[in-house]
C-alpha cells in the first residue's frame, strides 16, 4: 500500500526507474517503485513516470499513440488529487552529445498538451541525455523532485541540469 508513500515511480521498461528507487532508498526516502500503472489511495504527491522508448520503434505511429495514451491513463488515475507529475524522458531534446530521438519529442510535445488538460496536475518534463551515466542520473532527478523548483522542464547532461528555455525565431529577410 501507498499509504505513506509521498513518490512514486513508474517505469514499464527501462532500469533508470530502479536506478531513482535505489537512490531514493539510500536516503531513506518514502518511495515506491511499481512496473504498473496502479495508484492507491491516498495519493502520492510525487509521481515520476520514467518514458521509455529504448526499443527501436515497430510502427512509430503506434509506439507513439500508445505511450501517450499510457501517460494519459496514469493522469487519469490520479483523479483530481493534486499531484506533481514528473515525465522522465531520454533524449527528447537536442544536445550536443547523442541525436534526438524522434520518439521521445513526440511525447514531450504530447506532455505539453497533457498539462493543459489536467490543471490540477503540476505536469513537468525531465530530459536526460543517454550519455550520462545512470547512477549520477538517479540522483540529480531525486534531488530535482526533492526540491522546489518552479522549472517546469529540465536537462539532465552529465553532472550539468540545466532549464529548458525556448529560443525567439527570427525571420530575416533579404
Amino acid at each position: 500500500a501507498n499509504a505513506t508513500v509521498s513518490t512514486l515511480i513508474v517505469d514499464q521498461r527501462s532500469s533508470l526507474g530502479k536506478a531513482l528507487y535505489k537512490a531514493y532508498r539510500e536516503n531513506r526516502l518514502s518511495c515506491a517503485l511499481t512496473r504498473a500503472l496502479h495508484i492507491s489511495e491516498p495519493v502520492p504527491s510525487v509521481l515520476a513516470y520514467v518514458v521509455s522508448t529504448e526499443n527501436a520503434p515497430r510502427d512509430p505511429v503506434h509506439d507513439l499513440t500508445t505511450c501517450c495514451l499510457e501517460i494519459k491513463a496514469c493522469a487519469e488515475r490520479l483523479g483530481s488529487d493534486r499531484a506533481t507529475f514528473w515525465l522522465i524522458f531520454d533524449g527528447a531534446l537536442t544536445n550536443e552529445k547523442a541525436p534526438v530521438n524522434p520518439l521521445a519529442a513526440a511525447i514531450w510535445t504530447f506532455s505539453r498538451t497533457l498539462a493543459n488538460e489536467f490543471p490540477h496536475l503540476d505536469v513537468r518534463r525531465i530530459d536526460v541525455v543517454s550519455t550520462s551515466p545512470e547512477s549520477l542520473v538517479a540522483t540529480q532527478i531525486r534531488e530535482i523532485l526533492l526540491s522546489d523548483t518552479n522549472e517546469t522542464e529540465l536537462q539532465i547532461d552529465g553532472s550539468m541540469v540545466r532549464a529548458v528555455r525556448a529560443d525567439t525565431l527570427r525571420v530575416v529577410l533579404d
